[in-house]
């Protein structure tokens, strides 16, 4: 696995390597994370990346290599806003049982 220099603000992080906890959410300016190692916390946060959200977590989540790497939680902020908003497409969600 590549080894990643700390990041900009972003405080060195120490602890278990693999039983992280991660919390990522994607916003209109900074995708925003927080990492839970040990008894730790630490965050950083990247531009957000509006044409396609996922090159802001895989590059985060690069920088935080190792720590990143055990459970990890998404939310996004972008669209929790358009929701509450009303904005965007008009969209239906059809399921099935199970």
């Amino acid at each position: 696995m590549p080894r990643f220099a700390t990041p900009i603000g972003a405080r060195p992080l120490r602890g278990r390597a693999h039983g992280g906890k991660t919390g990522i959410d994607t916003g209109g300016t900074f995708t925003d994370f927080v990492v839970r190692d040990g008894d730790s916390v630490h965050v950083h946060k990247v531009l957000s990346t509006p044409r396609d959200p996922a090159a802001a977590v895989l590059d985060g989540l690069a920088a935080l290599s190792p720590h990143a790497t055990g459970r990890i939680t998404y939310g996004s902020t972008v669209a929790t806003n358009a929701l509450l908003e009303r904005r965007g497409a008009r969209v239906c969600l059809v399921t099935t049982e199970g």
